[in-house]
């Protein structure tokens, strides 16, 4: 299960065409095992999830389902009509 979270996660990232250089500042610090496939740990994904461009897909994320009316959506839906967010 824990695997299948990093597999989305790592396409979530690719979607939003998030890499290395932006990623590291996303959570402060270089954390090079999510390029490798390692493991990613909590406190870097609870970090990512935070993130406002990242916030949409925590659903998605952490439970494989979305909630569009609540602006939870896949990358599939990643930026298929969707209009930018503001907060």
């Amino acid at each position: 299960m824990f695997n299948q979270f990093c597999r989305r996660l790592r396409v979530v990232l690719r979607v939003e065409k998030i890499w290395d250089g932006e990623l590291s500042a996303f959570v402060a610090k270089e954390y090079r095992d999510l390029k490798d496939g390692g493991r990613i740990p909590a406190d870097i994904t609870i970090q990512l999830l935070k993130h406002r461009r990242l916030q949409k897909y925590a659903m998605y994320l952490m439970t494989n389902q979305i909630a569009p009316v609540a602006g939870q959506i896949s990358p599939d839906l990643a930026h298929y009509g969707q209009t930018a967010t503001t907060c």
